[in-house]
C-alpha cells in the first residue's frame, strides 16, 4: 500500500509539473510512463489488479487538473458507449444460440457463443465498477469546489 501510495504522489507531481518543451514532450511522457509501469509490475497484485491500479491512478493524478471533469466525463460517454455494445452484443449471441439446433457442431457453435457471453459479462462488471469509481470521484470532485 505504501509502494502503491508513492507511485500514485509521483503521477500527481508529474502533473502539477507544467510546461514541457515541445519537442521533448513526447519521449519524457513515454520515458515517465515506462517508469511507472515498470514499478506497478514490481507490486505484487494480479494482472486484473493492476489494470484497475493503473486505471484509478490515472484519474486520481487528474482530480486536481482545472480539466478533470472535462476528462472524468469524456472517461464516461466512452465507457456507457462500449457498455451498450457490450450488452448489444450479449443479446445478438443469447438470439444466436436460440437458433441452434441440436447437433454436434451446433453444440460447438454454442460453446463459442457462450464463451463470448461470459467473457463479454466479465467486461461488462469491470466497466461497470469503472463507471462507479469514476462517479465517486465526480462527487468528490464537486464536494472540493
Amino acid at each position: 500500500n505504501e509502494n502503491l501510495n508513492n507511485l500514485k504522489e509521483f503521477q500527481k507531481e508529474w502533473m502539477n509539473i507544467g510546461h514541457v518543451p515541445m519537442d521533448k514532450k513526447d519521449k519524457i511522457y513515454n520515458d515517465f510512463k515506462a517508469a511507472i509501469n515498470r514499478n506497478f509490475e514490481k507490486l505484487k497484485t494480479t494482472p486484473s489488479d493492476k489494470i484497475d491500479l493503473r486505471y484509478k491512478s490515472k484519474f486520481e493524478s487528474i482530480t486536481d487538473s482545472p480539466n478533470a471533469d472535462w476528462a472524468i466525463n469524456k472517461e464516461m460517454t466512452f465507457l456507457n458507449t462500449k457498455l451498450s455494445g457490450l450488452k448489444n452484443d450479449i443479446k445478438l449471441w443469447e438470439n444466436n444460440i436460440g437458433f441452434l439446433a441440436h447437433s454436434k457442431n451446433a453444440d460447438i457453435l454454442k460453446e463459442e457463443f457462450q464463451k463470448k457471453i461470459d467473457s463479454a459479462k466479465e467486461q461488462l462488471a469491470s466497466l461497470q465498477e469503472k463507471l462507479s469509481y469514476l462517479n465517486s470521484t465526480k462527487r468528490n470532485l464537486k464536494s472540493k469546489n
